[in-house]
């Protein structure tokens, strides 16, 4: 019975991991060198034994980079991930608002969360994206460098903070915890409900 339940479970996670990867591929088109590196993620978590896939429960993830750092955020939050250009700057806002995007001919804002979470500001390039993340009742934006693809994480793993001099408060209190490979998992349930970032005029995070 032990073998038949951790092959189920195996299943399971595979099928998760599947799903969440089409679901993104609908949106967005790797390049070669991001197609590479999904492959070596979602190699790595198939080939895992089943007994390690039934230890606990687990979540799915969008992994992504700012800088030389590794996010994760739970898939179904994610919208979508769209190429950050032609954007138009908000006046009056806050320092980590970038401005609003056109995406698929709804209005969406876009935050620099490096900024927010009181981190070094960096330029702009033609690779940034946006990280398009979206509740029942809000949508928004968040620049990112890079996407490595999805994967699961078991949520018993995940630790408290990085527990390092970079490390913020106001980043800490977003933060769902940290995996040992050092991937930080962000809290999208709070950062979707926080009135830190929320605003009544359809838009987005503009308080």
């Amino acid at each position: 019975m032990t073998t038949r339940h951790d092959t189920s479970a195996f299943e399971r996670m595979k099928r998760r991991i599947d799903q969440s990867q089409k679901a993104l591929e609908a949106t967005w088109s790797p390049s070669a060198e991001e197609s590479e590196a999904i492959m070596k993620k979602r190699a790595g978590e198939l080939a895992r034994p089943p007994e390690e896939q039934a230890a606990g429960p687990s979540i799915d993830v969008l992994v992504f980079t700012i800088g030389d750092e590794h996010y994760a955020i739970e898939t179904r939050y994610v919208r979508e991930v769209y190429p950050f250009s032609g954007y138009t700057p908000l006046p009056y806002t806050p320092e980590f608002v970038l401005g609003v995007i056109a995406v698929r001919s709804t209005v969406v804002s876009v935050i620099d969360i490096r900024v927010f979470f009181g981190m070094a500001r960096r330029g702009l390039s033609d690779s940034d994206r946006a990280l398009i993340l979206r509740s029942e009742k809000m949508t928004y934006g968040i620049l990112i460098d890079g996407i490595e693809g999805c994967r699961s994480i078991f949520i018993a793993q995940l630790q408290v903070s990085l527990h390092t001099e970079a490390e913020t408060d106001v980043r800490r209190s977003y933060m769902r915890g940290v995996t040992p490979e050092r991937l930080i998992v962000l809290d999208a349930e709070k950062m979707l409900t926080d009135r830190r970032l929320i605003v009544d005029d359809g838009y987005g995070p503009l308080e």
